[in-house]
């Protein structure tokens, strides 16, 4: 395994990590709702994984103060996230895919293609 310098890793705890994963240089894991990342990814510099969201329910708290919503984080074998990707809780991205530099992954992701864009979408397959 490789981290860089710089990464930042919040509720490690719940944070699971395969062999020959690689986190470059910068990026933020925070794994409140459970993170899995399985072997062989890359994740490359500035990166950031965030398993949960704020709610904004609560209309007497500002929204920095409503209830966590947590959801976990799936990456599968064979992945590699380009530079400053998002993946957002509650999504699953599935085997041999890359996701491209910049890009905002929520939801689930078929494997064995090519993903990029804000919000993420599947240019073809690999």
């Amino acid at each position: 395994m490789y981290i860089g310098r710089g990464v930042i890793l919040k509720n490690p705890s719940a944070l699971n990590i395969g062999r020959n994963v690689s986190i470059h240089d910068y990026g933020y894991i925070d794994a409140l709702g459970g993170i899995l990342i399985e072997d062989n990814v890359s994740i490359a510099h500035r990166c950031s994984l965030v398993s949960f969201e704020h709610g904004y329910d609560e209309h007497d708290l500002p929204i920095k103060y409503n209830t966590l919503r947590t959801a976990p984080i799936s990456i599968s074998s064979d992945v590699w996230l380009g530079a400053n990707v998002v993946v957002l809780s509650g999504s699953k991205i599935a085997m041999r895919s890359v996701i491209g530099a910049g890009s905002v992954v929520k939801g689930h992701l078929d494997g064995k293609s090519l993903y990029a864009g804000v919000p993420v979408k599947k240019i073809k397959s690999i």
